[in-house]
């Protein structure tokens, strides 16, 4: 099934061209959920809470951007969403996963407590972009904010990352 009869049918209410997404999608957003998040159940809570937006209104979906652009910006609100509810209590000890596999466990640790660091919207940008591999200007429509700034927030974060590593 391609992609574009398959949100056709999922406006038209077919399970099963829905699954053919959640398929297609799921595995990536919850890489990026796990990075974003940084546990597993949080993550999967949003994969979940995504899917459940998107079948909400899919109808909306018009097509004048990417699919997966717009997916991906229903799927960064809900993760900032998660990280806004807990904020108060685990902002510090929010522990990512590393981007990087590395065997050193130290340089691991390092890592994903400065990506926690992080702000959330550099976050967000690096981590759609090294890990997800998305071009910026997607992450910028994904995010709402201009090409420019998910570029200041990419090279923002690579310079405070880098500073820690060094």
């Amino acid at each position: 099934m391609q992609e574009a009869a398959a949100i056709k049918k999922c406006q038209s209410g077919d399970a099963r061209a829905y699954r053919y997404i959640y398929d297609n999608y799921g595995q990536s957003l919850l890489v990026v959920a796990r990075r974003m998040l940084g546990n597993d159940a949080d993550a999967e809570d949003a994969v979940q809470n995504t899917f459940i937006r998107v079948y909400r209104s899919i109808s909306s979906f018009e097509g004048r951007s990417r699919f997966s652009t717009w997916l991906h910006r229903i799927h960064i609100r809900v993760c900032l969403d998660i990280l806004a509810k807990r904020r108060p209590e685990t902002s510090e000890n929010i522990q990512l996963l590393a981007i990087v596999d590395t065997p050193d466990p130290e340089l691991k640790m390092t890592l994903d407590a400065a990506i926690a660091d992080l702000p959330e919207r550099q976050r967000a940008c690096f981590v759609l972009h090294t890990i997800s591999a998305m071009k910026q200007d997607e992450i910028a429509s994904a995010l709402g904010i201009s090409p420019g700034g998910v570029k200041s927030n990419i090279f923002h974060a690579r310079q405070k990352l880098r500073a820690v590593l060094s």
